[in-house]
């Protein structure tokens, strides 16, 4: 996994965009070690992912996406794509920034030998693949992926999920400042998909406020779907999982609720198999590893310490579980979610 840095100041990123209208620490891209982009803004004017403004906040990306930054320079995927020794870009005139054109804007390094700027793919030795959601191959979620991403990244978030509860619980009592990081817990998986060890005060970070309104109205919409599609059973099963992915694309894509929904849809099409059988596997393998702490507390509990050792064993299991259960959910977000194109 890797870090493409773009930014105002030299001294921390990999591409140098000197303008006042760019942030110090503008964006970055996070490559993780199955090629998927993540693209983070934290910038103060944004940036443009395919004409739509990215301002505070996360999407998934690929080569067929058109990124800008608010002095018009477009991202040369040339530079993402290649070495990480910096790069300056040509200083633009001053001026206000304009929304830019994306449909014109040119990529010079790629333009001169006559590629197409979208269809260098990394993970398939840079031949031209169809854009994800215009009739090309669709990705099915893969289990053994899945089974290896839990344990890999659930292993090394659990203290930080042990933290992030923590903070969760001595906050949760504060009015406006819960409801985001309610909304930040329930989004876990999608923070754990950027691949790096999360930090626990990230749920403390505005944009989960942000999007409260959103968040909530499609929750609505969602439990009261749910709440219908249950007198059928199975319907309701298959839409749970139809829907699954609809909060990350709300947040993670910046979505409307509808939006999510379709792309939620789109998205899980042709895996909800897959999704019932790793969900069952692992439900199965925490059902076994709870009989045996139950059975162990029943030898422990005769003594006060014996009690002690049995709580915090319980705890910590419990930790493991929640973070490898929130592990698998990004697992198939991770795989799933380039299966619909951003626009």
């Amino acid at each position: 996994m890797r870090t493409f840095r773009i930014g105002r100041v030299p001294e921390s990123n990999d591409l140098v965009l000197p303008s006042s209208v760019i942030s110090s620490k503008h964006a970055e891209i996070v490559i993780d070690d199955y090629n998927r982009m993540m693209f983070t803004d934290y910038s103060t004017n944004g940036t443009y992912i395919n004409n739509q403004l990215l301002r505070h906040g996360s999407c998934a990306v690929t080569v067929n996406d058109r990124i800008v930054f608010p002095d018009g320079t477009a991202l040369d995927w040339n530079l993402v794509l290649g070495s990480g020794a910096a790069y300056q870009a040509a200083p633009m005139q001053p001026g206000p920034a304009a929304a830019p054109d994306m449909g014109t804007m040119a990529y010079p390094n790629m333009a001169a030998a006559g590629a197409n700027p979208g269809m260098a793919d990394m993970g398939n030795g840079g031949a031209a693949v169809p854009p994800a959601g215009t009739g090309g191959s669709v990705r099915k979620l893969d289990f053994s992926q899945t089974f290896g991403d839990a344990f890999r990244i659930g292993g090394k978030n659990i203290l930080s999920v042990i933290g992030t509860v923590f903070l969760w619980l001595l906050t949760c009592w504060i009015p406006y400042i819960n409801v985001g990081t309610t909304i930040a817990l329930a989004l876990l998986p999608l923070k754990m998909s950027e691949g790096e060890v999360i930090s626990p005060l990230y749920i403390f970070e505005s944009k989960y406020r942000k999007w409260m309104g959103e968040y909530l109205l499609t929750v609505v919409m969602m439990v009261i779907t749910f709440s219908l599609a249950a007198l059928t059973v199975i319907p309701a099963i298959v839409l749970m999982y139809s829907w699954s992915q609809t909060l990350f694309y709300l947040v993670g894509c910046r979505m409307n609720p509808t939006q999510a929904i379709h792309a939620s849809n789109e998205a899980t099409y042709g895996s909800k198999w897959i999704m019932f059988f790793v969900r069952l596997v692992f439900s199965l393998i925490y059902g076994v590893v709870m009989g045996l702490i139950v059975l162990l507390g029943v030898l422990l509990c005769r003594s006060i310490g014996g009690i002690i050792v049995f709580v915090l064993l319980a705890i910590v299991v419990s930790a493991c579980i929640y973070s490898i259960s929130n592990a698998v959910s990004a697992s198939i977000w991770m795989q799933l979610r380039d299966n619909v194109a951003h626009e």
